[in-house]
């Protein structure tokens, strides 16, 4: 029998309530002030730290610093992982996995950039981790499903059953009617289309030939709701003000308590399967940062909902994911606990939560670090003020102010700026100019100050911008010097970057993995292939690897460029083969972003041996010569002795006939010539068995007539008298 759970719905909601109290980035957390601050230097409005001061008529001009840097920065972050295919591989930890581990490396480049926006998610994770310090992204399987309705009219009954037996198609209104059709007769004789003597009227004649017949035909109108079901593998930008973390939470690392709180509408809920019924009326919602995202300064209205929109009324969802023993096995699990307000609406054992966050610059054993906003703002405030003051004293000294004696100048006449315009006073010396100093070269080297200040904090410099080098070493080693340096921060944030990514690519890994449930026809590096995810889930012998090799393109093209140059006179010397420079070739090619490296690059043709002096040549031609001489006499000989071998053979083979015919026939003759003995010896034996026969039947027949002689006889002796003797 299974345990009870530690915590029934009541206790849970208190402890997922309880954790997102004292969770980071909540609404009131130092977290959430920081990225307010971050956005509304980033947007450089005059607001908040940058509102203008109370003085009418000053300058309210905001330097964009913070703007500045991340919009220059972004681009080149972006570019490091969509440049290039190599920016997403996948490694087998086997050599028989190979293949898999290749194949998994085009189905998630294709799921990642086609099905999911790749560009646009990055450009959307990234740039808000460069302005508000972490970015956060989620994967998880969606199931939905939408509901169409669809109208057809005149349907045939065949059309209709074979519409519903379609999967997902619900017919819900059907109207039968009749129309009449007219429809063409074939040749030949008309059958009747009732029994003869039922039809009023006599029977048309049997050779009748219609060329048309109207007919009425049933058709249907009907209405249909079609369902489509679509399951996929989705990424998307969670808001960072949406984000609760453990307030124990290290970055990089795991942790015990993560959860989304976001407003949702209710009929998103509804479509979910939410039962609302219990949870009251909407919460209300207030956001600071997505006002100041939204450039609106009403945050509380941001997300009530009009009188008689129900549908649009916005509750307090809650996605949280917990490390817990809920089932008292000894081991704490993740559980997926879903709560709309203060209720729970689901708790389900899981193995992650899908959320994975990202920092450009993350402080050891913390979770939020530092971002290049904040790097910038220092230098933002302080370029803003100077501004500000620039600006100020560019308006006094082009509108001068004027000191006039009270009561001796007419102040609407003085006020009044027409050209031509008349000052009345009444004395000359009753007004004079106030002269406004000009700036002095303190000024703008204290603007130049702060320009090196947020270069230096950033790592983001003019040279790394495009702009024209005036100033700090413009000669080219110089220049290169601090290019590379901006370019080292850059590639650092990159490193980072991937990390994170490699994290949200190998959960779409297991995402896909786990939940696609039928193979998937895709177009994979040109061909057409079926790919099953489900064979990448048991055993998971395969790695993500994200952003390895593939930064600063340019530096790696231009040093491609000066090994294919020094490797051309090693070619032409013989010192080097020249797949080497094929091997350049390609590598530059996929680093300028060309697709397809080999076929602008194909293998060399095999290497041809060097020539030799001419009077090597003619004596390897008279070698040769003397070569081709005697070979071909040895295989004149050769010939020669093969036809002899030939020829004999076949006599032997003759003469082997010959026997053997010779030997068949005596033999033949031979089992003839006993044959005939035998036969002869038969015959004799019948013959003497006939003599035999003949000569008792001849004895037989002599004793037979000797017998008869002697009865004769002895009837003659019988018959005569007997005489008298004498």
């Amino acid at each position: 029998m299974a345990k009870p759970k530690k915590y029934d719905d009541t206790a849970l909601a208190k402890r997922i309530a309880d954790e997102i109290s004292r969770s980071l980035g909540g609404p009131d957390s130092d977290e959430a002030t920081f990225r307010l601050r971050n956005l509304q230097f980033y947007k450089g409005q005059p607001v908040g730290e940058l509102a203008p001061p109370v003085t009418p008529d000053r300058s309210q001009i905001v330097a964009t610093d913070v703007a500045d840097t991340v919009e220059w920065m972004l681009p080149s972050l972006v570019r490091v992982f969509s440049q290039s295919k190599d920016a997403l591989t996948c490694t087998a930890r086997r050599p028989q996995y190979a293949p898999a581990a290749k194949m998994a490396a085009e189905y998630l480049r294709h799921h990642f950039w086609k099905r999911n926006s790749g560009f646009m998610l990055l450009y959307e994770w990234f740039k808000v981790a460069l302005i508000q310090r972490v970015g956060y992204t989620k994967c998880y399987w969606d199931d939905s499903t939408s509901d169409a309705e669809e109208s057809y009219t005149g349907l045939l009954p065949s059309q209709v059953e074979k519409l519903a037996a379609e999967d997902g198609v619900q017919i819900l209104e059907a109207t039968a009617r009749m129309i009449r059709v007219e429809m063409e007769q074939s040749a030949g004789p008309v059958p009747p289309m009732e029994p003869q003597g039922t039809r009023a009227g006599p029977a048309p004649a049997p050779d009748a030939m219609p060329e048309e017949q109207t007919v009425e035909v049933e058709v249907y109108d009907i209405t249909v709701q079609r369902t489509n079901k679509t399951g996929r593998c989705v990424i998307e930008t969670v808001a960072p003000e949406y984000m609760r973390i453990h307030r124990m939470a290290t970055y990089g690392k795991s942790v015990p308590f993560i959860a989304e709180v976001r407003p949702r509408f209710r009929f998103e809920l509804e479509e979910e399967g939410y039962d609302l019924s219990d949870v009251g009326s909407g919460l209300p919602w207030s956001s600071a940062e997505e006002s100041a995202r939204r450039n609106s300064s009403a945050s509380g209205n941001l997300h009530s909902a009009a009188d008689g929109e129900a549908e649009f009324e916005q509750f307090e969802f809650v996605n949280a994911f917990i490390k817990l023993d809920q089932d008292q096995d000894g081991t704490a699990e993740w559980r997926h606990v879903v709560m709309v307000g203060d209720k729970v609406m689901s708790d389900d054992k899981v193995d992650d939560h899908p959320y994975v966050e990202v920092c450009p610059a993350p402080d050891p054993h913390t979770w939020e670090g530092q971002c290049p906003a904040d790097f910038a703002i220092e230098p933002q405030r302080l370029n803003t003020s100077l501004l500000r003051g620039l600006m100020d004293n560019v308006y006094l000294t082009v509108n001068q102010r004027t000191a006039v004696v009270d009561g001796r100048v007419n102040l609407d006449d003085l006020t009044n700026s027409r050209p031509g315009g008349v000052v009345r006073v009444k004395d000359l010396q009753s007004m004079a100019p106030i002269q406004q100093t000009g700036l002095d070269q303190g000024a703008w080297q204290m603007v130049e100050w702060g320009e090196q200040w947020r270069e230096r904090r950033t790592g983001f410099t003019r040279y790394s911008q495009g702009m024209s080098p005036d100033a700090l070493n413009p000669t080219a080693t110089g220049v290169g010097i601090i290019t590379e340096k901006a370019d080292q921060r850059t590639e650092l944030i990159a490193r980072v970057f991937a990390v994170s990514l490699e994290r949200l690519i190998t959960k779409m890994l297991k995402c896909m993995g786990r939940y696609q449930n039928v193979p998937e026809l895709v177009e994979l590096a040109g061909e057409w292939t079926e790919v099953d995810p489900r064979e990448w889930a048991d055993g998971f012998e395969i790695e993500v690897d994200v952003g390895l090799g593939t930064g600063s393109k340019d530096k790696k093209a231009m040093g491609l460029q000066q090994v294919f140059g020094m490797q051309q006179p090693l070619v032409q010397a013989g010192m080097m083969p020249p797949t080497a420079v094929v091997a350049s070739g390609r590598a530059f090619a996929e680093a300028i972003g060309l697709g397809d490296p080999e076929s602008y690059f194909p293998d060399p043709p095999p290497p041809q041996p060097p020539q030799p002096p001419p009077q090597v040549q003619i004596k390897q031609m008279e070698l040769q010569a003397d070569a081709q001489k005697f070979q071909a006499t040895t295989q004149a000989e050769e010939r020669r002795m093969q036809l002899e071998m030939q020829a004999n053979q076949a006599a032997k083979t003759a003469e082997l006939q010959v026997q053997a015919a010779n030997d068949a026939r005596d033999a033949e003759r031979q089992r003839e010539s006993s044959l005939m003995e035998s036969q002869l010896r038969a015959q004799e034996q019948e013959n003497a068995r006939y003599i035999a026969d003949q000569k008792a039947a001849i004895d037989r027949y002599r004793i037979d007539v000797d017998a008869q002689l002697r009865r004769e006889q002895y009837a003659v002796k019988a018959q005569q008298p007997a005489r008298e003797p004498v």
